[in-house]
């Protein structure tokens, strides 16, 4: 009986790239957007030291907020957005390409300045609301209120309602009344004061639903301390889901006693 022979395997050959195509493979690699500049991670604190990260003690709470902002943007299915006093444009890294049309502004120069590096694709202006001649689907002012003087509070409504295109929605969020007030802030806000605010600003806008957004418990705070405080800071992977678990999951809504931030939408009627 004669034996069956084998299928012999040949390997291919080895691709060599020449000095231009290994230039173009090094380029393309170099220039891939990294998620975040991590040259700026390690620094200097200001105290003669040096720290290889950097950690916040809000970080939680604050992509709690922006996680629940996006998704609320996203069941508004808006295909423009403005975002007034955008800052550093984090939120525009968390919308879906259904977003076409991305415009941001701010005051800050180096705000902006920020913006465009993370966002080249995006349009950015230093500015304010007034300075855009357009309507929008959808904008927003992201903890922004908080920082505008009390007799201008009215005109800064009216300009966010100008720019409102009929039919669309304003989203406007502001810490709450359950947070300390910051020199740096003129006034917290429970939902009276905002209704009040946006009545007699005059402005077409109606709002048309207020959440009250992460909980703040004792329990929730002393459990974040753990982690993170002015001594240590704990970064376990078991920890860090179970813990990102635990506030998105049980500390993203509160009520108006307990939450610490309020988010709330209007529509401009058509």
């Amino acid at each position: 009986m004669a034996l069956a022979q084998r299928e012999r395997v040949v390997a291919p050959p080895a691709v060599r790239l020449t000095p231009v195509s290994q230039r173009a493979v090094k380029l393309a690699r170099r220039d891939d957007t990294p998620t975040f500049p991590d040259h700026h991670l390690p620094h200097f604190d200001g105290r003669g030291g040096a720290a290889p990260m950097r950690s916040l003690s809000w970080g939680l709470e604050y992509l709690c907020c922006l996680r629940h902002l996006s998704l609320l943007i996203e069941e508004l299915g808006a295909t423009s957005l403005l975002d007034v006093g955008c800052g550093d444009a984090r939120l525009f890294q968390t919308l879906l390409p259904n977003v076409t049309r991305r415009l941001g502004i701010d005051l800050s120069e180096r705000a902006i300045g920020f913006a465009r590096a993370f966002n080249p694709r995006d349009d950015f202006r230093v500015g304010v609301a007034d300075d855009v001649a357009e309507q929008f689907e959808l904008v927003t002012a992201v903890q922004v209120l908080e920082h505008i003087p009390d007799d201008e509070v009215s005109s800064f409504l009216r300009s966010i309602d100008a720019r409102v295109a009929p039919g669309g929605h304003a989203i406007i969020t502001v810490p709450s009344v359950v947070v300390p007030v910051p020199a740096k802030h003129y006034r917290h806000y429970d939902e009276r004061l905002l209704r009040t605010q946006v009545k007699e600003s005059g402005a077409a806008l109606h709002i048309v639903s207020v959440e009250h957004v992460f909980r703040h418990t004792a329990f929730a705070h002393r459990w974040l301390a753990l982690f993170e405080n002015r001594f240590w800071t704990l970064d376990a992977k078991p920890l860090r889901r179970f813990t990102w678990n635990l506030v998105w999951n049980h500390l993203r809504m509160g009520t108006a006693r307990n939450a610490r931030h309020l988010v709330v939408v209007l529509r401009k009627m058509s």
